[in-house]
């Protein structure tokens, strides 16, 4: 008699009377309850169940780390979608997108002419939770760095990703011209095909 669990998850080390095959039939019921009660088999049947879940070591350590790092980019895209809509209205109204005043440390100013796609934003996130946490978050950071190089005397965003500079909304706009030149192309393509195929009277 085997244990089967206790073969599959067990040590090689850890070789008992029902690893290798028990024959001694005498208080067999005895055997079998000291063997379930034993740490060896306990470790088995939770490594069994553990591997029946899908659960393995790394996915117990990390999994909470995973579903953070889940949530941040599903927030991230969430406000990234907002942005890629402010610019398309914007755009469609052939309106300017920047203000020279468009440094994100001064976007809780106003007093100041942020420009029409920072000014979207600001009113966007009166109503909408989700791009008041994101401006809130950004204007903080923007705000120590702005401390950070007005005390070292250097320039820039050192690397902070806000998705509100003109950095990202030139990538949209970009990518907007790429799309439209490419659906230009095919409908021409398509429409020159159609003039090949017609008969000349």
């Amino acid at each position: 008699m085997f244990c089967t669990v206790c073969l599959a998850y067990s040590k090689a080390s850890e070789s008992n009377a029902f690893t290798d095959g028990m024959n001694d039939w005498k208080h067999v019921h005895q055997r079998i309850e000291e063997h379930e009660s034993s740490k060896h088999h306990c470790r088995s049947v939770e490594a069994h169940i553990m591997s029946s879940n899908d659960k393995d070591g790394y996915s117990l350590l990390f999994s909470n780390q995973k579903n953070v790092r889940a949530a941040q980019v599903k927030e991230k895209r969430q406000v990234l979608e907002r942005v890629i809509e402010i610019v398309k209205l914007i755009g469609k109204r052939g309106l300017s997108y920047r203000s020279i005043n468009d440094a994100a440390y001064c976007l809780d100013n106003v007093n100041i002419d942020h420009g029409n796609f920072l000014e979207i934003l600001i009113l966007l996130s009166k109503f909408d939770p989700l791009m008041k946490n994101h401006l809130d978050i950004v204007m903080e950071k923007s705000k120590q760095r702005h401390v950070t190089c007005a005390a070292s005397g250097t320039k820039g965003r050192g690397g902070l990703v806000t998705f509100i500079s003109s950095t990202t909304v030139n990538y949209v706009i970009e990518s907007a011209r790429r799309m439209i030149k490419a659906s230009i192309a095919d409908e021409i393509q398509r429409k020159g095909s159609m003039l090949d195929c017609n008969p000349i009277c």
